[in-house]
């Protein structure tokens, strides 16, 4: 069906053809009327309900609210906070001192690789001597 040039989209006569013929049918159209609304409007409220199982450990909104959107996590997390349970070290930030430990252990394992090649190498003085210049 052929549209005048150029396509005006508030016509009512455009909307039609490209509801009906583009998009959906009629019939299917009638049915998505009746789903025209907030999403609020169709879903059963759930904090309640994450109120009444989270119990006393949500002391605010704002706990309420983490454990409603991640209810295994959000509880894990509020027992950390308020220390109930320990956390893990898998989930405890590194000090500084272990930063440091970590950057002497690769310095040591560089230096060994190092040393061993040099101790292997038929170039041993080139390499000796390339290294203290660039130091």
């Amino acid at each position: 069906m052929p549209l005048p040039q150029p396509r005006m989209r508030k016509e009512p006569r455009f909307s039609e053809v490209v509801w009906t013929r583009c998009m959906l049918s009629w019939p299917a159209r009638q049915s998505l009327n009746m789903w025209i609304g907030r999403a609020a409007d169709y879903l059963e409220p759930e904090l309640g309900k994450a109120k009444a199982k989270i119990g006393d450990l949500a002391k605010d909104d704002f706990d309420l609210l983490v454990y409603a959107l991640y209810p295994t996590t959000g509880e894990q997390f509020l027992k950390w906070k308020y220390g109930l349970e320990e956390k893990p070290a898998s989930v405890k930030p590194k000090t500084l001192d272990d930063i440091r430990k970590e950057e002497e252990a690769m310095a040591a394992a560089l230096e060994r690789l190092c040393k061993n090649i040099l101790s292997h190498s038929a170039l041993h003085s080139y390499f000796l001597d390339t290294i203290i210049e660039l130091a």
